[in-house]
């Protein structure tokens, strides 16, 4: 017998268009993707391929049972159907599993590598795996916006246009009367000289509107997706801890921050990197909705606790609700001439042991085995960097790099820029000047200074004069000079040209009359002292003194 192969390709295009209209209700679906030879003129494939990007603490299980129906279409025609995973930095996780049961030991034949921990996440890395480039890239992106990377066939091209109209169930069961062949032979592509520009309205599936460029280049068109006012990228930069040093103030957490960037439709959450992890930071993070299990990396400026007391707690929660490895991002082993070495992969790689030998690692993974057996640890992708006077490329996903130097403070210290089409922000953590006391030009870090060039956001540590040696407070001068004054943050955040200066890791906290256990003299400070002494070094922009959870976003809204 002899295939109709128009109704072939017909039958998998719809298939196609319904899972995609499925799938893009679910939640936490970043990205749907069709690759395979149905998007090129091959006659009779065997069978639909679709690459899907989730985020990280994605539920899987609906999204495989969609992916079950969508092969239980297509067997009775003798086609089968593959839903591939990545992350939404566009690595390769796997394919959903076929199996409405899946936790380990149900089928002796599984064949994932790591069947059960991550619920209906089948890697079997093993039998198959996409190439990179294509992950990264696919052949023609059809959610939330069509990205083309080849000639598109005719017959896709018009599931593409249904697929931006309006859906209507209706639609599904007359595939005979609207066969994608027939319109194809009827619409055939029109116009390809030039440079052509269309606005697709994706409402059937609350799709957004994109504006899409389309140009012929090297002879094959590439569409591009432009954004415009409601899909606008955002950067959102929020102070998850303000407290200055190891003490405690009123409920203030330790010193981290947590930068955030996407567009309107994932509230600026695609990506989110967190910048230090002081205590109490699991909390603070709870407060605003964001769980451990969707950071996508974590970034150490130095190993003092007041900056790092906050990360088993993370790492603990994350590992219980068996969230996905993440990077571990600092500076590599440091030694300091004093004799002793700060060793942030040592830290990470035993931050568990309390846990580990306490038994509750065994008692929780006597309750789910799914749960890695090396505890919290296990989730560590750890990635060192030698820090260098110069900026230098440490961590990236998509549009998002982050960049470090070597800054002065404790040995192994660093400071990061996080770039973003959205703007771009400094971490400057504890840095201080290489000339640990006067005379010296300047408190702050030059290194520092040359990172934060045309930088929109400055996040930066402070100590106020007012602890200063002259002032009888009773502070050490050591520790007094190896931070930033506030008055040289206000003029290195002129010079560089910064738009927002952050203040966090306040010393002395708003409000205090001690300052760990010295007294701050002439009694509490108030935001416009710390306002006062910035504007004394000449800054005119924004300055946000910082107080835990103050969120700075571009653009505003």
């Amino acid at each position: 017998m002899i295939e109709d192969q128009p109704k072939v390709r017909d039958s998998l295009l719809e298939a196609a268009l319904w899972f995609v209209q499925s799938a893009a209700r679910l939640s936490r679906i970043r990205c749907i993707a069709l690759i395979g030879s149905i998007v090129s003129d091959r006659p009779s494939p065997k069978d639909i391929d679709l690459v899907v990007y989730v985020a990280d603490d994605a539920d899987l299980a609906p999204l495989a049972s969609t992916a079950r129906r969508l092969q239980g279409r297509l067997q009775s025609q003798n086609r089968g159907a593959d839903v591939f995973l990545a992350d939404e930095r566009r690595h390769y996780l796997g394919r959903t599993c076929s199996w409405k049961v899946c936790r380990p030991g149900v089928r002796a034949s599984c064949d994932a590598l790591h069947c059960g921990r991550r619920p209906y996440l089948h890697d079997d890395l093993a039998t198959i795996r996409l190439p990179d480039s294509l992950v990264a890239a696919p052949l023609l992106e059809l959610w939330p916006v069509v990205v083309r990377r080849c000639e598109v066939p005719a017959d896709v091209e018009q599931m593409v246009s249904r697929l931006q109209q309006p859906h209507n169930p209706a639609v599904e069961r007359t595939v005979g009367s609207h066969s994608f062949a027939a319109a194809a032979h009827r619409e055939r592509w029109a116009s390809r000289q030039g440079n052509v520009r269309k606005r697709v309205s994706m409402t059937g599936v609350n799709m957004r509107r994109f504006s899409i460029a389309i140009a012929l280049v090297g002879g094959m068109w590439f569409i591009a997706p432009v954004p415009i006012a409601e899909a606008a990228p955002c950067l959102m930069v929020t102070l998850t801890g303000t407290q200055g040093g190891p003490s405690v103030f009123k409920g203030q957490a330790g010193a981290g921050t947590l930068v955030r960037y996407g567009d309107d439709s994932n509230d600026c959450g695609a990506v989110k990197l967190q910048f230090d992890t002081g205590r109490g930071t699991n909390m603070r993070l709870s407060q605003i909705d964001v769980s451990p299990v969707s950071l996508n990396a974590i970034f150490f400026t130095h190993m003092h606790g007041d900056h790092t007391e906050g990360f088993a707690d993370i790492m603990m929660l994350r590992w219980y609700l068996k969230g996905p490895k993440i990077d571990i991002v600092c500076s590599s082993d440091a030694a300091s001439v004093l004799g002793f070495t700060n060793s942030c992969r040592k830290y990470v790689t035993h931050f568990a042991d309390a846990f580990l030998q306490s038994g509750e690692i065994a008692e929780r993974r006597s309750e789910d085995k799914a749960r890695l057996a090396g505890g919290p640890a296990d989730l560590a992708n750890v990635i060192t960097f030698d820090p260098k006077d110069e900026p230098q490329i440490v961590w990236s996903s998509g549009d998002v790099k982050v960049s470090a130097v070597r800054s002065t403070h404790t040995v192994g210290h660093a400071s990061y820029r996080v770039d973003t089409p959205a703007g771009n922000v400094v971490i400057g953590g504890d840095a201080a000047n290489d000339k640990l006391a006067p005379p010296r030009a300047s408190s702050t870090s030059d290194q520092v200074e040359r990172l934060a060039q045309g930088v929109d956001i400055i996040v930066h540590s402070t100590i106020h004069p007012v602890l200063g040696p002259d002032r009888a407070s009773g502070f050490p001068p050591p520790s007094f000079y190896r931070q930033s004054l506030t008055i040289d943050l206000g003029a290195m955040a002129k010079r560089v040209g910064a738009k927002y200066l952050m203040l966090t890791h306040l010393a002395p906290s708003l409000g205090a009359v001690i300052h760990n256990r010295w007294k701050v003299p002439g009694g509490p400070l108030t935001e416009a002292d710390y306002r006062k002494a910035v504007e004394a070094g000449g800054f005119t922009g924004t300055t946000i003194v910082g107080t835990d959870l103050a969120t700075l976003r571009l653009p505003a809204k």
